[in-house]
């Protein structure tokens, strides 16, 4: 595979006596102010928020909307196609999430064409299914998928698992970065000393789509053995879903002590997980990655107990409790008890890990990667 310089080049322009960074931001983009469609278009309105607050100059170039069908995303793509060739002179990286799967050419096609702009690439791979494809879905996928690497200057990778395998494909470690999800580590309303008394509520919460292979009929299994062996506990499920599987929900949830609060903006989640103490995240997802928001509950202390999916363990670490992908719910009611007889300490512990690992110090590294030669 040929290397590129990373970042060789004309990669700024000088004004006012500094230099100024410009980047054409591509992927699914969520709109500030409005909940987001998924985990990716979240984390990347987050990161251009972040890289503006830094003077990065950013052309949004948004990615279409899912469910559009064939016609809906050809016109999407011809959007994204004709915008980053019209502003082409307001920009010299392009950082793109793709999509990949069966629109893995089309994006191929686009990095090729920013190439012969002179551009540089950074390709910021995300969500967990990247190796799970590339070995799935056979030698012409996997062609394509080399050509996608082959033309960027830099990979950035939101697990530490993915090193390891690009090198393996024949990318040189030093075009890697490891550029997990993070949270705006905010020291007024994160990481405070909080306790959980004897007798006082145990507050569980999820956070996410509601969807069967998210785990939340799970949760409310928990949330039955829980209070059935006497604990005072309170569930609460964030996130919106079709009409007919919330209906479901709220069937099965009849009599438990369980809240539906639907989609929250971002100050009514922070004010929600102020207050928590379980982030219940039983997830069997087969693209699930870096969660955003298993990352923002710890940051506010509160506790979580995941399955080892994704790359929920290497988040987690020892701040939590990873359960297998197929524990039953009574494994985790157990070990929901045994975090609140050790919750002051894990919760401290959790929000510890966010503050060390997962803020937004993350894109030190990737305004490093935009503006020198190398990695240091």
């Amino acid at each position: 595979m040929a290397r590129h310089p990373l970042w060789c080049g004309s990669l700024t322009r000088w004004g006012m006596g500094k230099v100024v960074v410009r980047v054409a931001y591509a992927g699914p983009l969520a709109e500030a102010g409005k909940p987001a469609a998924g985990g990716y278009a979240a984390a990347n309105l987050r990161t251009i928020l972040q890289l503006r607050a830094r003077g990065v100059e950013v052309l949004e170039i948004r990615y279409p909307a899912g469910g559009l069908g064939f016609w809906g995303y050809a016109v999407g793509f011809l959007t994204v196609f004709w915008g980053l060739f019209k502003g082409r002179e307001g920009y010299d990286i392009l950082h793109i999430t793709p999509l990949r799967r069966h629109f893995v050419v089309v994006e191929v096609l686009l990095l090729s064409m920013v190439r012969v702009f002179g551009k540089r690439v950074f390709l910021d791979v995300r969500a967990g299914t990247f190796i799970l494809n590339y070995t799935r879905r056979g030698a012409f996928y996997r062609f394509w998928i080399r050509r996608m690497l082959d033309l960027a200057d830099a990979v950035g990778v939101e697990g530490e698992v993915y090193m390891d395998f690009l090198v393996g494909l024949g990318v040189a470690r030093a075009r890697i970065l490891y550029f997990p999800n993070y949270v705006v580590w905010d020291e007024t309303v994160m990481g405070a000393a909080r306790t959980l008394g004897q007798g006082e509520t145990f507050n569980m919460i999820y956070v996410g789509r509601m969807v069967p292979e998210k785990g939340v009929e799970t949760a409310l299994d928990v949330v039955r053995d829980v209070a059935g062996r006497g604990e005072r506990v309170l569930m609460t499920f964030v996130g919106s879903g079709e009409p007919s599987y919330m209906k479901k929900l709220q069937n099965l949830a009849d009599g438990l002590p369980v809240v539906f609060a639907g989609s929250l903006n971002d100050a009514g989640l922070a004010s929600l997980l102020a207050v928590q103490h379980l982030f219940i995240f039983a997830t069997r997802h087969e693209g699930e990655g870096h969660a955003n928001a298993l990352t923002e509950a710890m940051s506010f202390g509160v506790v979580p107990l995941c399955s080892e999916q994704g790359f929920n363990a290497s988040v987690v670490g020892d701040a939590g409790v990873v359960l297998p992908v197929t524990a039953p719910a009574d494994d985790y009611a157990t070990s929901a008890l045994r975090v609140r007889d050790n919750w002051a300490a894990l919760s401290a512990a959790a929000a510890g890990r966010v503050r060390a690992r997962f803020t937004e110090r993350v894109l030190d590294d990737l305004m490093d990667a935009y503006v020198k030669s190398g990695f240091s």
